[in-house]
Parts: C-alpha cells; sequence; structure tokens
C-alpha cells in the first residue's frame, strides 16, 4: 500500500474554492429573495420619490484614472435629469476638473492664507 505524501496547501485551496463558491450562492440567494420580497423594488421607488438624479451623460464629465479610479475631464459637461420633477441640470467641469462653470485663480495672494479642509 502507497501513502501520498501529507499535502495540506492543496486541502486549503480546495476548501476556499468550496467556501468561495458557497459565498456565491448564499449572495444569490439573498438577492433573490429580496427582489422577489418587493424590497428590491421598494429601493427604487424611494429612489424615484425622493428625487435621486440620473445622469444623461456621465461619460463626457469622467474618465478611468489609474490612481484615483475616476476623475472628472477638465472643460467637461454633462445633463442630468431629476426623476421626480424631470427637471435638467447642467453638470460642468471647470478647467482645473473640479464641479463648477467659474475658473478659480491657482496662484495663493501673499496676504491670504490657504486652508485645506
Amino acid at each position: 500500500m502507497t501513502r501520498r505524501p501529507n499535502s495540506k496547501s492543496g486541502t486549503i485551496m480546495g476548501r476556499l474554492v468550496v467556501a468561495g463558491l458557497w459565498l456565491v450562492v448564499l449572495v444569490l440567494m439573498v438577492f433573490a429573495y429580496l427582489r422577489g420580497s418587493g424590497l428590491y423594488r421598494e429601493w427604487h421607488d424611494f429612489k424615484a420619490k425622493t428625487g435621486v438624479a440620473v445622469t444623461v451623460s456621465e461619460e463626457s464629465v469622467v474618465q478611468y484614472d489609474p490612481v484615483l479610479g475616476w476623475k472628472h475631464i477638465p472643460g467637461g459637461t454633462a445633463s442630468m435629469e431629476l426623476a421626480e420633477s424631470g427637471q435638467t441640470i447642467l453638470v460642468q467641469i471647470n478647467s482645473h476638473g473640479f464641479r463648477g462653470a467659474r475658473d478659480y485663480d491657482v496662484s495663493k495672494p501673499s496676504d491670504h492664507d490657504r486652508v485645506i479642509a
């Protein structure tokens, strides 16, 4: 009778794979329950009633950045529509990449102090 060498790493990896699969199954079951129970729809109805803005053309104001994740595109504009009222809001990004149409002077006057908040 030949014995196999004790391979704990294979056993641990196998257990991690099985645990990961069970976690995926659990998350899918919870999601299915929430969809079926109506909680999912209630959340979306709540967002619509509170007037949460829905971005119409977000790709014109943000871009992927490998360090920050996402950042504003300088000079970008986008239209957003409020879900409840249908009011359209114009979003503008200034030349420094901050939200707002106005550009601010970057240089600090010598008689002023700046506070970072």
